[in-house]
């Protein structure tokens, strides 16, 4: 049974301030202290993109020590 589930969601105006959201549920229950946010270094359109470079942070060294890794 996971005990740690994230979420993310790219939001953006027109490919102009974009952000990347992460929701976490920890044993099936919001975990409100433990969600961020991501600017995104490269402004554009492309939610693929994005997206790559929000996990790739996420997935970095640094976050797994600090955060743990989700389930």
């Amino acid at each position: 049974i996971p005990a740690r589930i994230e979420g993310y969601d790219i939001s953006h105006m027109g490919g102009t301030n974009v952000v990347a959201s992460m929701v976490v549920f920890t044993n099936g229950v919001s975990d409100r202290a433990n969600y961020r946010k991501f600017k995104t270094r490269i402004e554009h359109n492309n939610d693929f993109f994005n997206m790559n470079e929000t996990i790739g942070r996420r997935l970095s060294k640094k976050n797994l020590t600090s955060w743990g890794t989700p389930d």
